[in-house]
């Protein structure tokens, strides 16, 4: 019987004592990995069904990289290590319209983890038509060498379709690239491929908007340059009571082109620009654009992108003195050559101030042709020219031009 005893107190004594090792290793392993709230911030906010916005002609404006905080809760062994790729958030469009939407995310978490809490709950998004629209491409060029310019530019393509939000893409400017000269080949067409950029008037990037295309393939020549003097033609009649008064153009322009075809350039001309299709102000003057002439090859520098003139017109009196074309003097004509003008009337229009006109002389006025330019003998035709003393404006002769007859006398 005490034998029994003694067991029955034995067998007791490994049970509590399995019982205390128990307990005593729940207590540490819980004092080591409790039970613990972290919140892992800025999570990528997966946005859903973007292309049923696409369907409904809407698209998001603004920023697309949304980001939420979340507080999960566990055990510190389990919970510590999680980055935000162990976290999945996920917002759903299906069903928002245009405007300021707040939109509901959800939150996908490792087991063993609980989700406490999700800072923010709803993100903000705002919806906007979805719009495209053709913007330019513009080029810039870096390392030109000094005096040098870009010139024969040619571009593929030379615009873009941007499509987004609204406000994103009016926002655009231009799809924007950048060619490095480092590498040109001097006196050559040089190509370059281009990536593009779609920024706005600040040159700041454009972020969520798409281009048609992304590159763009550019073909250019470095030139040089000069200045030449700039000449105006102009053409058309003004009303017989109106005269030019000035013209402000510039008196000389820059050119671009290869050396050897600018060397054979000693001035350019600009127009011809009809006076009488000008739409004066009230103070009788227009302003034009010029279209300078240059030859293939030869383009506007930089610096004269534009060329425009200045036309300052003035009321005048008109009267009119009839000649005889046997008194037009011919000038400077060879020694060895006469010339003879056919009799007929010239009508000679001169423009002056009312004052003027009224002491003018039939005397005051001299008709004449230049014949410094006949070489040969024959019927040669040249223009009626006017040289007179009087402050007059303007002087016109009708017809313009006179058949001269020249017979080379020294062969006789």
């Amino acid at each position: 019987m005490d034998r029994n005893k003694k067991m029955s107190k034995t067998t007791v004594n490994k049970i509590l004592s399995i019982g205390l090792a128990i307990f005593l290793w729940i207590v540490v392993i819980g004092g080591e990995n409790p039970i613990k709230d972290r919140t892992i911030h800025s999570v990528p906010v997966v946005l859903n069904n973007l292309d049923a916005l696409a369907d409904s002609n809407l698209a998001i404006a603004g920023d697309t990289d949304y980001t939420v905080d979340v507080k999960i809760k566990g055990q510190r062994t389990v919970v510590d290590p999680l980055t935000v790729k162990d976290i999945k958030v996920e917002a759903d469009l299906f069903g928002y319209g245009k405007g300021q939407n707040y939109i509901n995310v959800t939150a996908t978490i490792p087991d063993n983890t609980e989700l406490v809490e999700i800072r923010s709950p709803k993100i903000q998004v705002i919806l906007e038509d979805l719009i495209a629209v053709s913007k330019p491409v513009n080029i810039s060029f870096r390392n030109v060498p000094d005096g040098k310019e870009v010139g024969g530019l040619v571009m593929q393509p030379t615009g873009v379709e941007v499509s987004g939000a609204q406000s994103l893409v009016d926002s655009v400017a231009w799809a924007f690239g950048t060619v490095n000269t480092d590498d040109y080949v001097e006196g050559q067409k040089n190509t370059a491929q281009v990536e593009l950029q779609p920024l706005n008037d600040g040159e700041a990037l454009v972020e969520n908007v798409k281009m048609s295309s992304q590159y763009a393939d550019v073909t250019y020549v470095l030139m040089d340059v000069k200045e030449v003097p700039l000449r105006l033609e102009t053409e058309g009649q003004l009303p017989v009571t109106m005269t030019v008064k000035e013209i402000q153009v510039p008196e000389t322009i820059k050119i671009r082109g290869l050396a050897a075809d600018l060397a054979e350039i000693s001035e350019v001309v600009a127009g011809p620009v009809d006076i009488a299709a000008l739409e004066l102000n009230e103070t009788f003057s227009a302003e034009t654009m010029l279209e300078v002439q240059l030859p293939e090859g030869v383009e506007l520098s930089r610096d004269n992108t534009t060329v425009k003139a200045v036309f300052q017109m003035k009321e005048v009196s008109a009267e009119a003195v009839e000649f005889g074309g046997t008194e037009i003097e011919i000038r400077n004509l060879p020694e060895e050559m006469e010339g003879t003008i056919e009799p007929g009337m010239y009508t000679v229009t001169v423009k002056a101030d009312a004052a003027v006109l009224e002491e003018m002389e039939k005397e005051d006025i001299q008709l004449y042709v230049d014949a410094s330019t006949v070489v040969e003998d024959g019927v040669h035709s040249l223009p009626v020219k006017a040289s007179y003393t009087k402050e007059f404006d303007e002087v016109l002769v009708i017809p313009e031009m006179v058949e001269v007859q020249i017979v080379d006398v020294g062969e006789r």
